[in-house]
């Protein structure tokens, strides 16, 4: 968890938005937006605000597809606390990462977030696993890209 002790006695924390590049751009711009996360089977809103990790890496695989843009920002962990969505995975073990559900008043309060620097592979996970041919095939919803045999991105 990345947390700072703050001179009033609170603590500060370290959160993350991942996001794809040109809505961070608007993000530094404008500010965040709420979002609904989570609705009824009606269509109602269950959970909305902006979705925050205290991990650079706790957000969702394949979210962000247009460049894997990370910004963070430090709250103080009491404003958030009551945002805290209490997850755990499909066996019921409870989430090491903890995410939060703020609203953006809230979250744009603090101040701009920062671009972020993330190793997106921290732990040598993806060490030795040859990806060179995933998403080379426009047939199978890929690209064409530098791997296959036409120019990147299909330009001729």
């Amino acid at each position: 968890m990345n947390i700072r002790p703050e001179p009033n006695g609170g603590v500060d924390m370290r959160l993350f938005y991942q996001t794809k590049t040109q809505n961070a751009q608007s993000i530094l711009r404008d500010g965040f937006r709420d979002t609904v996360l989570e609705t009824t089977g009606d269509g109602r809103t269950l959970i909305q605000g902006v979705r925050l990790f205290d991990d650079a890496l706790g957000w969702p695989l394949g979210v962000a597809i247009d460049g894997n843009t990370t910004l963070s920002i430090e709250i103080p962990e009491d404003a958030i606390s009551e945002h805290e969505l209490a997850w755990a995975s499909d066996d019921g073990i409870p989430m090491e990462i903890r995410e939060f559900a703020v609203p953006a008043s809230l979250v744009n309060s603090y101040g701009p977030p920062e671009l972020e620097d993330v190793d997106l592979n921290p732990r040598g996970l993806l060490d030795g696993i040859d990806l060179s041919g995933i998403g080379d095939d426009p047939d199978s919803g890929g690209f064409v890209g530098p791997m296959g045999d036409m120019p990147p991105f299909g330009n001729k």
